[in-house]
Order: C-alpha cells, then structure tokens, then sequence
C-alpha cells in the first residue's frame, strides 16, 4: 500500500487533496501539544475508508506522562488506527531503554497496534529492533535513497519494518508542495487488523538483510562490486547505504579525492543549503573528499544566503528546515544543542514572523 504522513505543517484538508491508501496523522507533542489539524485530517481519511494511523512525537519527557498524554488525546481512534511514536531528535538522546518504558505503558493503556518511527542509522546503532521484538511492536524505518522530488514508488523495507518513508520531498497530484511519502508491506485488511489489536500479519520474508558497516561497503565498492559513477550510486542507495558518506571513505581510503562529477560549484552550493552536505567538520570533509573546494563553496553559500564577509567569519552553520515533525524548532534546537529561544533569537532578524511555535519548512536558519 502506498501512504503518506501529514501534520500541522500541511492542511487541515490534505488528507482529502491527495489519493493514498493509508495516512498516519500527527496528534501530539511531548506532554502539551496536540496537533489543531489531527482531527479534521482523520475524519477526512476515515470518511474516504482510508487506512489509518496516529503519531507522537516523542520531547524526551517522562516516558510515562508522554505515554500518557498520546493516549489520553486519541482515545476516539484506538482500535481504528495504528498507533506510531516518533523517536527521533531529542528522545534519542534519552536511550532506548528509555523508548521501551513509553512503550510498556502504551501497552499498558491500549490494546490497539503500535508502532515505533525512526531514521534508519539510530535505530541500528541503537537496536530499536530487539525492542520491538521484544515488546511485539512494529517498526516505521525512514531512509530516503535519494532526495528527488516525486510520486509514489516501490521501495524495500528496512530491519524488519511494515512501513517505510523513502521521501519528504514527495509530490503527489492535488497538491503543489513536498509531501512524506511511505510504503507498506500490508494489506488494508492487515492494517486494520492490527489497529484492533490483532496479529494477523508477518513481515514480508523478503527484507533485506541488516546493513553492513560503511567501512566495509566502502572495501566492496573498492573491489568492484558497486560498479562505478551512476550505477553505483544506484546500487549503493537501492541496498540503503548513502553514496556521498560511502564514497568519501572510499576516497579516504584510496588517499586520492573524488571526481566533482561534472557538478557546478554553484549547483554544490545550492546542494548545500538544501542540506545535502551536512554541517560544520562535516560538510567541509564531505565536499573536500568529493574534490571540492570548501573556501570557494562556503563563499558562495553565503553569497546566496545573504550573510557578510563579517558574519561567514565567525563560521556559522545554517540548517534548512525539512517538512514534517522533524521541522519543529524544538527538534532543531535539540539537534544543534541550542534552547528554543536561542534559535528564534538568531533568526529573528531574517524571519520576523519566526517564534518558539512558528517556522516554516525551507527556511534557512542559522544554527551556530
């Protein structure tokens, strides 16, 4: 089945602007917020016999009181929706035994199906497998092979997952801005069984095995075995690895940079602010083991930013803000070690509209 995941950051109607088959809709926040469009996007999927599903998105809070607060607030939609908590940000910071105890008390307050959300590199690290083994949950893996805007596609699931976002930059027709996209291995039939509790569904035996370490993808690409140039960056982000971190290893390793691939330093640039080249230490190895130059890049970032010679000196950090939960500045100021009212005191000048609740996605906001 093809899905999306919408929040506040979409419309209180997108839920009816675009065809899917299933839609997880954000309710809450932490242990105070709840989403104003969760419920006008539910009806509106449940009117259209859609399948469904709910998320919280997980403050680092007590575990227990956020439990609590996600189950208090959806109480109408237990037993038609599968419930999803979003681990990421901050609460990846409080450990997984911390995850588990949010989960033991979701399962002490509903029988209904649940689910846990997370990138793909943390839930490794962290073995968020054997939690959901452990406790009989489902997992909800995001990893994109690629950042390329478009519709719906075929992608495999990660560690064992029923559902995978491969895209925050979908386009689907009815609406004319990214859009998280998702697969799942289940059928509508499955899913509601699961939301009613029910265990009527086993992952598909076809999951791909767990990734390797980047190391040694970096010695396979080394001997031959990715192929070279596009077909290898293909075959690399089909398997799930990213081509740009694996090649820098294999640049380090080989001690000779990469070739800039015919790009631009203006299309790098442009690359960069998007995000697609890290920030910091990061974004100068990447773009140095790819054969750039990172002086010349970095000026003409903020050439493009609009930042002076005087402010690029202090060696900022800008950060694009993405779609979707991940975009709240609590989950950026999270990510870059800043309070809220720090990241909304350096922005405010270039966004007068940005407050602690208030930001937009695509916004280029500084983070150091």
């Amino acid at each position: 089945m093809n899905g999306i995941d919408v929040s506040p950051w979409q419309p209180a109607n997108i839920t009816g602007m675009v065809d899917y088959d299933f839609s997880i809709i954000k309710a809450t926040e932490g242990t105070s917020f709840v989403s104003p469009f969760c419920d006008k996007q539910y009806q509106i999927a449940k009117t259209r016999e859609k399948c469904l599903g709910v998320y919280h998105f997980l403050k680092g809070a007590d575990p227990v009181a956020e439990a609590n607060f996600f189950i208090d607030n959806i109480q109408g939609y237990l037993g038609e929706a599968i419930i999803f908590v979003d681990w990421e940000a901050n609460a990846i910071n409080m450990g997984r035994e911390w995850l588990r105890s949010v989960i033991k008390q979701l399962k002490a307050r509903t029988k209904a199906g649940i689910a846990i959300y997370g990138s793909l590199s943390p839930m490794q690290a962290h073995d968020i497998a054997g939690i959901a083994k452990d406790e009989g949950v489902k997992l909800w893996v995001a990893a994109y092979p690629n950042y390329n805007a478009g519709g719906f596609r075929d992608e495999a699931q990660l560690l064992g997952s029923f559902v995978r976002q491969y895209s925050s930059v979908g386009r689907l027709p009815g609406y004319n801005a990214n859009i998280d996209l998702d697969i799942s291995t289940m059928t509508p039939d499955q899913w509601r069984e699961y939301a009613k509790g029910g265990t009527d569904f086993t992952p598909s035996t076809n999951t791909p095995p767990q990734l390797k370490p980047a190391d040694q993808v970096a010695d396979a690409v080394i001997r031959g075995e990715f192929g070279n140039g596009e077909d290898r960056k293909n075959r690399l982000s089909a398997a799930g690895y990213n081509p740009v971190d694996i090649q820098a290893i294999v640049n380090m390793k080989l001690g000779t940079p990469a070739q800039p691939e015919h790009k631009t330093d203006d299309q790098v640039a442009n690359e960069v602010i998007g995000g697609l080249w890290g920030n910091g230490d990061d974004r100068k190895n990447l773009l140095t083991n790819a054969g750039f130059n990172y002086d010349t890049i970095q000026a003409l970032v903020n050439s493009k930013l609009g930042v002076s010679d005087a402010v690029a000196k202090e060696n900022p950090q800008y950060y694009t803000v993405p779609s979707g939960s991940s975009g709240y500045n609590g989950a950026t100021a999270a990510k870059f070690g800043l309070s809220v009212d720090q990241l909304v005191d350096m922005n405010k000048s270039k966004y007068p509209n940005m407050t602690a609740n208030y930001v937009q996605a695509g916004w280029v906001l500084r983070v150091k």
